[in-house]
């Protein structure tokens, strides 16, 4: 123990002493440059505070829970209300806070990614260099949307259990889920020996469910489900995996198909062949819940020491699934995977384990660089036909492949980690006996 130990603080102390000092300059620059491309940035890059903004102010005049923000769990009104008041009623200062709370969030997650780095004995600018990276390039959209703080659930806690902090981990999941629903997928991934499992299992649990409890307390059933029944009622989003073809088939045959801002508040694609992808959409999300849930039972029946870079490349998977399955997509989803990507640097790894996080950095900061040209660079011309049409739709539909092929190589990876470690095991068992 003690030689580890030694190892580990020998580790730590050959970073420079002047790391921090230039992590912190490097954090400062490129978040100054995301904050100005977040307010700068053409096309509706404000639009989803301002309309937040409309839904909290009617809920503050009137307007019934159940409908304000149906779209959203419960805990989001009360979240947004409290920045309502903080800004006075005023939508400037309601965007302005908006913009610092992001900032703030992403800071919390950045010292996460420090802090955690640093116990373990890695290099803590890399996980720190990372995301910043792969936030710059996914530019402006980081800020204006609510994704940040749900997708920091599954990496922190993962994290937690580097500390040995089940009870932390378990609440993180749960308040992550009360936000957003689909971190609750992840959680298994985050459950370690039998000893955390327990713990991390009863804490969510009790977070999650006492927030769903005072949810239906406060706004019934209906408001409690509302966001399930509104991700149901979608058609199919231009920018999701299964909107491709079609998009592909409209550069050609652009009078067969219309694209409008449905009631729920999605861009649609409709025309020859929308039902077909839709069915085709449903089934496959089913099946990669499936193969989601079979991953899992496979790592706890043949691992018995889980280990916390298996469940971060399993959370890995299970977001990209859900994202490349569903019949929606927004630019935001890339942070849903960039948070576990990025806390794979914060693990003392052998050189195959490094040569995955760095290549599932270099998928990630690409898809991260082509979502950001596409929206809200050339989002408007996604949406019209004209010169720049074919060049958009030609990014959107490589960023997709780039997801499927990323979601098959990490799936490889994962599994191979998995059988590695059950042959490791049973070596060590014939061994012993």
């Amino acid at each position: 123990m003690t030689t580890s130990m030694d190892k580990l603080r020998t580790v730590w102390e050959s970073v420079k002493p002047d790391t921090k000092r230039k992590a912190i300059r490097w954090w400062v620059v490129c978040h100054i440059i995301i904050t100005v491309l977040t307010v700068v940035q053409p096309y509706r890059a404000p639009g989803d505070p301002i309309y937040w903004f409309g839904q909290i102010y009617g809920l503050f005049h009137g307007v019934a829970p159940s409908q304000v923000l149906p779209e959203y769990p419960t805990p989001v009104l009360w979240v947004l209300s409290f920045l309502f008041i903080l800004s006075f009623g005023n939508l400037i200062a309601f965007g302005v806070i908006i913009i610092l709370v992001a900032l703030a969030t992403d800071l919390v997650f950045s010292l996460v990614l420090w802090r955690a780095a640093k116990h373990t004995g890695v290099d803590p600018s890399i996980p720190l260099a990372f995301w910043c990276l792969v936030t710059l390039a996914l530019g402006g959209v980081t800020y204006f949307r609510l994704d940040l703080l749900s997708a920091m659930a599954g990496a922190c806690a993962a994290l937690a259990l580097l500390r040995a902090s089940p009870a932390i981990s378990g609440v993180s999941l749960g308040i992550g889920s009360a936000l957003k629903l689909w971190p609750s997928v992840l959680l298994p991934a985050a459950l370690g020996n039998k000893k955390q499992l327990l713990r991390t299992v009863v804490a969510c649990v009790l977070t999650g469910g006492g927030l769903a409890v005072i949810s239906w307390a406060y706004a019934g059933w209906d408001r409690l489900f509302s966001p399930l029944h509104w991700q149901s009622g979608r058609g199919l989003q231009i920018e999701s995996v299964w909107a491709s073809p079609l998009m592909l088939d409209r550069l050609f045959h652009p009078a067969s198909y219309d694209i409008a801002n449905s009631a729920y508040h999605s861009w649609e694609i409709t025309g020859p062949g929308v039902p077909q992808m839709l069915q085709l959409s449903d089934l496959s999300t089913i099946v990669g819940y499936v193969i989601i849930a079979g991953l899992y039972v496979t790592w706890f029946a043949l691992v018995r020491q889980r280990t916390i870079h298996q469940g971060l490349l399993l959370m890995t998977i299970a977001t990209v699934i859900m994202i490349v399955t569903s019949r929606a997509f927004s630019p935001q989803y890339i942070i849903w995977f960039a948070c576990p990507v990025a806390a794979l640097f914060c693990l003392p790894t052998d050189r195959r384990l490094r040569r995955i996080s760095l290549q599932a950095a270099v998928w990630t900061l690409v898809a991260a660089v082509l979502t950001q040209i596409e929206y809200p660079t050339l989002y408007a011309n996604l949406l019209t036909y004209d010169n720049l049409t074919w060049f958009v739709t030609t990014i959107v539909v490589i960023r997709n492949l780039l997801l499927l092929a990323f979601l098959i190589w990490s799936a490889v990876h994962a599994i191979r980690s998995i059988v590695a470690s059950h042959r490791q095991e049973n070596l060590h068992v014939g061994l012993a006996s």
